[in-house]
């Protein structure tokens, strides 16, 4: 018998958690659990956190990920999450969650501006086109790590004016790259936008060029006129990024930071 739900919503940086019972909703954050860090170590280290907070045998888990748009990887993660004593599992793409969250059964454009930047179709019941998907190292335009991408490329190209250069030295910007190359990059990289949000004003032609590159390999010329977004860099700037696409003659409708509760919210009326 099924006492407890666990919803999984995973990017390249982070995992965000759900464990809902009859008397609780109980939301966390973890690693990510993208298939590139599935191995016997990162399996021995979940088998145990996953044995320690729920029945596992008595758990249903719908799992979201970014890297399970293909088949072999939703393969590989059903096995993954059953030997680590999970009995019954769903997984699927983090662009089906997003499309849970954004249309439930209604049709929609939307995209996902993240480490993992893609701009979808939804049916109703199933993706039909997706664009985007290439990673952090050819793609995520749009997200908070690729204008993490785009600040550290202008500091060493010297391209930033001399206030820039000087808020910038306020924050050590060149000690905060020079940690770049160790544990956690994208994470490192993406908190670039929150170190110099408050100063976003001063940052804005990066965050323009960053919005620009996004419409370019994303939506234009593939005629999109209202599109729906998710992604917590969009969702900060959205001023920004909804007169951005205003101004390229698109309407953006829905803005997102976070899917997970409303992941939860609609599968949980599946079920009822």
């Amino acid at each position: 018998m099924i006492d407890t739900f666990v919803f999984a919503d995973s990017g390249g940086t982070k995992t965000d958690w759900c464990v809902v019972t009859a008397n609780q909703k109980k939301f966390f954050r973890t690693e990510s659990y993208h298939p590139i860090y599935w191995n016997e170590v990162f399996e021995s280290k979940i088998a145990k956190f996953w044995k320690e907070e729920v029945n596992l045998s008595k758990a249903k888990l719908y799992f979201f990920g970014a890297g399970c748009f293909n088949s072999e990887n939703v393969r590989k993660g059903k096995k993954l999450f059953e030997r680590i004593g999970f009995s019954n599992v769903k997984v699927a793409s983090d662009v089906e969650g997003a499309c849970y969250t954004l249309f439930g059964s209604k049709k929609g454009t939307g995209a996902i501006l993240g480490t993992g930047s893609v701009m979808f179709d939804w049916s109703g019941s199933e993706v039909t086109k997706l664009i985007g998907g290439k990673g952090h190292l050819l793609g995520d335009e749009g997200s908070g790590y690729y204008f993490g991408k785009l600040m550290i490329h202008k500091w060493n190209q010297n391209e930033f004016s001399l206030k820039q250069v000087e808020l910038l030295n306020e924050f050590s910007f060149s000690n905060y790259i020079s940690m770049i190359t160790k544990s956690n990059e994208k994470e490192r990289v993406a908190g670039i936008s929150r170190l110099v949000s408050e100063f976003n004003s001063e940052f804005r032609d990066i965050h323009i060029e960053n919005f620009q590159c996004f419409f370019d390999s994303h939506i234009e010329g593939r005629f999109k006129r209202k599109i729906s977004v998710i992604g917590g860099y969009v969702s900060h700037n959205q001023d920004l990024f909804r007169g951005f696409l205003l101004g390229k003659g698109v309407e953006l409708q829905k803005v997102i930071n976070e899917p997970i509760a409303y992941i939860v919210e609609r599968i949980m009326l599946l079920n009822e």
